[in-house]
């Protein structure tokens, strides 16, 4: 797909959670749109642009623990070597500084267009806050929380 982030995931209600206050309701994956970017390349790439995109909108969760739960589901499915799990935090920073930059470069082109600043806004923030976390640090939360998954099965 190459830009799995929150705006090209169509999320469904389950009918029976619709009286609950919205942030209460269960949600689940209906369908995915906007293939433009799809190419043939390493899946490694793809889990680290969703991790990149849902630690932007996460805002129950810490965002530097959303890798380990979006990992959680993808290895339950997918399996990465260890050269791509220990290249994850470089890959997922490099699609923050791709995304950020690109979106001020396009803004100073188009001031219009304010979509391309979506990321913005939590995103310099939370590439720092990554960045500046040790690698074994992070992993080690996301080891965690990926157990954590397969104790519930």
């Amino acid at each position: 797909h190459g830009d799995f982030n929150e705006q090209n995931i169509i999320v469904q209600c389950e009918p029976d959670e619709e009286s609950k206050p919205k942030d209460d309701r269960e949600y689940h994956v209906y369908g995915i749109i906007d293939f433009g970017d799809s190419q043939d390349s390493c899946l490694v790439f793809e889990i680290a642009i969703a991790i990149m995109y849902m630690m932007v909108e996460s805002h129950y969760v810490d965002p530097l623990l959303v890798g380990g739960h979006v990992l959680a589901g993808y290895l339950s499915e997918v399996s990465l070597n260890e050269y791509e799990r220990d290249a994850l935090k470089t890959l997922i920073a490099g699609r923050f500084a791709q995304s950020l930059t690109m979106g001020e470069y396009t803004y100073s082109q188009d001031p219009g267009n304010e979509y391309v600043l979506v990321c913005a806004k939590n995103g310099w923030p939370r590439l720092q806050r990554l960045w500046n976390t040790p690698k074994e640090k992070l992993y080690a939360m996301w080891n965690e929380i990926i157990q954590s998954y397969a104790q519930k099965d």
